[in-house]
């Protein structure tokens, strides 16, 4: 798959009129040069091939299957942009000041992911079933 940044903005024709697979493999072949090549298609890769685009590079993206398959690694994450929460029990349980360090971290670049590509990410609200009032305090402290 070949990305511009003039394909992202003012796309040509409906999704339904998309080039072939042996359209994009004919630019793949061509001489044209490219800023970046990502080798895999699945939400990681086609993730980084989209802001690079936005960026306007110059994109090829290959994948051995078809895009966003199920076969794969990143096809299986849980999609959800952690905040390190599960690093601050132990930071607080175990006074560990590095694990205080990967919760800034990623909070940090939570802020960083949602401020570049709002359009990705939204709040999920949770809700967690209490069965003792003992273990609210537990839950409270670990949000």
């Amino acid at each position: 798959m070949v990305l511009t940044h003039t394909r992202l903005v003012a796309i040509e024709k409906p999704i339904w009129h998309a080039t072939t697979r042996k359209q994009e493999l004919n630019k793949l072949k061509s001489n044209k040069e490219f800023d970046l090549l990502i080798v895999g298609g699945g939400a990681t890769g086609i993730g980084v091939a989209l802001d690079a685009a936005f960026r306007e590079l110059n994109v090829a993206l290959v994948e051995r299957d078809d895009f966003a398959s199920d076969m794969y690694i990143s096809s299986r994450s849980t999609k959800l942009v952690h905040d390190g929460v599960r690093y601050l029990q132990k930071a607080i349980m175990e006074l560990d000041y590095e694990q205080y360090k990967l919760v800034v971290e990623a909070l940090h670049e939570r802020r960083i992911f949602i401020d570049n590509a709002p359009y990705l990410a939204g709040e999920l609200p949770i809700m967690l079933p209490v069965y003792k009032r003992a273990s609210t305090f537990h839950i409270e402290s670990s949000i």
